[in-house]
């Protein structure tokens, strides 16, 4: 066996292995791990090859740059690390931004539509779960009462980027639409204060009907204070009964007006027939209903049931049709061509006879009767329905 020491060789006992701390830097490689080869502790142990292992299975050992003497060993793996260091962060960080920007998406979502009663559209009427310190922001003045707007996604994708809510659209579809919520102001109410109108000037009294021009006449006031108004500058004129006004209501964006014209009526309760009734028919009190008319329409229409009730009709009726004086008559007890019974009474007998009447007649109405025996005719008065009674015994006995 060769002795060492002969050869001037000392031999050397391994040593004992010390323990390694390592320190990393912010790129995540190795900056200092004693007894750790650089190569492996600069990938192994770095961001980089934790990203990427097949890339960094080998490290690159150092080369001599001759044209570098004195100035150390430089690798030429060097820039290609470091570029390959800030990829890996490039995409940790993509990753980051794209999973809060997924997250915000979730918790912001889209409104289809929504209503307001206030004077501004806010953010939270376009969106939902938007953060509460940035909820009541407005970003635009309120659309008239009654009135809507709607939001396209060019405008929504400004909104959510100005705002950093993180979200986009599914479509270009996607819209939202904001209706303005109102007091309306319908015809009935209007025509109230015209009638309160009139009965301060003491014009008309009664049931009074109020017609406007503007068949269509609403008023949307705001939804958030109280719908009152006013007619400002009322004027009626009696002779053609018509009104003009200008209606007036305070709002928070300024006054609303508008010119109000229209006509009054004063209305009343006419007897009219309940259904279909032929000439000749005597009226009868369930034969008839009420309706209500304006008074300029009632010239000659009989307006009291008792002139109707027990008349007779001069024509056919139709149901709900305004009767006047000419069309009706005192009922006829005796009518042309029909069979009477003629009638002559004494203290001493009462004498009766059948005849033809020759004309109509009404109660205590002077009639012709012939006797269709005799073919003779005498000269009555209509006593009751078919009786007509002769004036005296001698006529009677002419008759006979």
């Amino acid at each position: 066996m060769m002795n060492n020491r002969a050869f001037g060789i000392r031999h050397m006992e391994p040593a004992a292995p010390q323990a390694r701390r390592c320190s990393l830097s912010l790129v995540g490689r190795v900056r200092a791990c004693p007894g750790l080869d650089p190569g492996e502790g600069g990938h192994r142990h770095s961001l980089r090859w934790f990203l990427f292992p097949k890339y960094f299975a080998k490290p690159h050992p150092p080369t001599p740059n001759p044209s570098h003497e004195g100035r150390g060993i430089r690798s030429p793996g060097l820039a290609m690390d470091f570029l390959q260091t800030q990829i890996a962060w490039f995409f940790l960080l993509l990753s980051i931004v794209m999973f809060s920007s997924t997250a915000a998406h979730a918790a912001v979502a889209l409104k289809g539509m929504a209503t307001i009663d206030g004077p501004a559209v806010r953010l939270s009427d376009v969106f939902s779960g938007v953060p509460q310190k940035i909820a009541a922001a407005e970003i635009a003045r309120a659309p008239a009462p009654g009135q809507s707007i709607t939001y396209n996604a060019n405008t929504l994708v400004y909104l959510a980027h100005q705002y950093r809510l993180g979200w986009r659209p599914d479509s270009l579809a996607d819209h939202v639409v904001i209706n303005s919520s109102a007091h309306k102001i319908m015809p009935a109410d209007i025509a109230r204060e015209v009638r309160a109108q009139l009965a301060a000037q003491d014009s008309l009294d009664g049931d009074i009907r109020v017609s406007f021009d503007d068949h269509a006449l609403e008023i949307d006031l705001p939804a958030d204070r109280p719908a009152a108004f006013t007619l400002d500058n009322f004027q009626y004129n009696p002779a053609d009964q018509r009104f003009r006004a200008t209606f007036m209501a305070s709002t928070d964006q300024g006054p609303v007006t508008r010119p109000i014209t229209g006509r009054v009526a004063v209305m009343e309760k006419v007897p009219v027939p309940a259904r279909r009734l032929n000439a000749g028919d005597v009226v009868a009190g369930d034969d008839l209903q009420w309706i209500v008319l304006p008074q300029g329409q009632l010239d000659g229409v009989i307006t009291d049931a008792s002139r109707l009730v027990g008349k007779e009709l001069r024509h056919d009726a139709n149901e709900g049709q305004p009767l006047r004086e000419q069309d009706v008559m005192v009922p006829r007890l005796v009518k042309q061509g029909a069979l009477v019974t003629m009638r002559i009474a004494t203290s001493f007998m009462t004498v009766t006879a059948e005849g033809r009447a020759l004309q109509d007649g009404t109660l205590g109405e002077a009639v012709r009767v012939r006797n269709d025996r005799s073919q003779r005719v005498i000269e009555g008065t209509v006593s009751g329905p078919g009786m007509v009674t002769v004036r005296g015994p001698q006529q009677f006995a002419e008759a006979q």
